[in-house]
């Protein structure tokens, strides 16, 4: 019988850096449970530097608090690795990081609440809702692109959809959400405070979450959530395009102040250290095995059909195991719903919607688009062909790879010379659907069109 296991790149498209354990926030819920330990800027510099060379997709720095670290060593490291990368911070928002590099691809800003009251008392900081607020217009206003981050929990689940209007018309490009998972802190305390929303709460949730994503066009519909939900929990996660997949161990890893590589921030299982060997040879080495191999899953995700799509929802959380386990919304927790939407999944009801060819949703007129390179875009063909823009990581085949490198060593801006270009070898319609995907996937920006 055919083992499954997950697929992996030779190289994670998305690397965390811990750039700090030190935080000015005591988040109730918070997986960090060293706030007080100082920075050590040596070896930081010695992590960036190591995760430079290995030039992974995407960066994220985050904490602990990454704004703790003095502005002019952010911005260094925002240098070096956006050579290579695309490069974000997440942030609490409570310190206003003046003169931050513009080539930042995202600030990432959590909000906890609707109100002062709601948000503060998750900190535990008086003040720091309107520190947040008032920085979030801050970098809006200086032209950076905000993207704030809310926990979800059993004390907001009901408040998603006020709390998605209010930071839209701040002006934030995108909104993701992110479930509450037991770590840290706060794995101390969900177990006596309403910390884990219920499936109950979840669901409201997610139905005030889609309702925004319809009615909300100023995200331009990016709302989503940023940490894995199962996709038997609401057949809406299918049909509303709102799956969420977690990368840990796949396609992103967290690397702590000290250069511990772990599948993700929230678990306590390392791998090795990039300080005394690559970030590649660490990703690829055998003892990988013990997690990519699906021993340590569980029923029902054991037998689903969708095991190595959905992976299991979250696969960390230390109240229950000391490695890797199955996510606790479906652990030992199956209501009739779920059951349901495992039937149907595993009758094949939903095929199409998982495995079916994905549409473009930028279509060609009969006009020729005038366009430029997205500042972001960027191309890697040391691990895999690879198209790298400010949120993804897209494998692309050789024809694609050539087609953009002409795009980005001509400086090309016409579609029309492109199509003219490549009319020998390449049929007109093929060549005007892949910039209308390069379009969608915000690797091109469309100037206007013309004859």
């Amino acid at each position: 019988m055919k083992k499954l296991k997950f697929k992996i790149d030779a190289i994670p498209s998305l690397v965390q850096i811990e750039v700090t354990y030190a935080c000015n926030h005591k988040c109730i819920f918070c997986y960090n449970p060293q706030r007080d330990i100082n920075i050590d800027f040596k070896k930081l510099d010695s992590v960036v530097e190591a995760i430079r060379k290995s030039s992974p997709p995407h960066v994220y720095f985050i904490g602990g608090e990454p704004s703790l670290v003095p502005i002019n060593m952010l911005n260094n490291y925002i240098g070096r690795l956006s050579e290579r990368s695309s490069v974000s911070i997440v942030t609490n928002g409570s310190i206003r990081m003046n003169n931050l590099k513009h080539n930042i691809a995202n600030i990432c800003i959590p909000l906890h609440g609707l109100y002062a009251e709601d948000h503060d008392a998750l900190t535990n900081i008086a003040g720091s809702f309107d520190r947040t607020i008032g920085n979030i217009k801050y970098y809006v206003s200086n032209g950076y692109n905000v993207q704030c981050v809310f926990v979800l929990t059993g004390y907001n689940y009901n408040k998603m959809y006020q709390m998605l209007k209010f930071v839209s018309e701040l002006g934030v490009q995108s909104v993701y959400i992110d479930r509450y998972e037991d770590a840290g802190f706060g794995a101390k305390l969900s177990g006596k405070i309403a910390l884990k929303p219920t499936l109950t709460e979840f669901r409201i949730a997610l139905g005030q979450i889609i309702d925004a994503k319809k009615d909300l066009n100023i995200l331009r519909g990016r709302i989503g959530f940023g940490t894995a939900i199962p996709m038997c929990l609401d057949e809406r996660i299918l049909t509303e395009n709102m799956a969420s997949v977690c990368g840990a161990g796949t396609y992103f890893c967290a690397i702590n102040p000290s250069g511990e590589l772990r599948i993700c921030n929230q678990s306590n299982v390392t791998f090795g250290n990039i300080l005394k060997e690559s970030l590649i040879d660490i990703w690829n080495k055998n003892s990988t095995k013990v997690f990519r191999d699906l021993s340590w899953v569980e029923e029902p995700c054991k037998s689903c059909k969708l095991l190595t799509k959905c992976q299991c929802g979250c696969k960390v959380d230390i109240n229950y195991s000391d490695k890797f386990c199955i996510d606790y919304a479906v652990r030992g927790n199956i209501d009739n719903i779920i059951r349901k939407q495992i039937e149907k999944i595993n009758s094949g009801v939903y095929d199409d919607l998982i495995f079916g060819e994905k549409k473009t949703y930028v279509k060609h007129t009969n006009k020729y688009k005038i366009f430029k390179r997205n500042k972001y875009l960027k191309l890697h063909n040391t691990n895999g062909l690879k198209l790298i823009t400010r949120h993804q990581t897209i494998s692309i085949d050789s024809v694609s790879f050539d087609i953009v490198s002409k795009i980005l060593s001509e400086n090309i801006v016409n579609e029309k010379k492109l199509v003219e270009f490549y009319k020998k070898e390449i049929e007109e319609l093929e060549i005007r659907n892949f910039i209308c995907n390069l379009v969608f996937a915000e690797a091109l920006d469309v100037l206007g069109e013309v004859d």
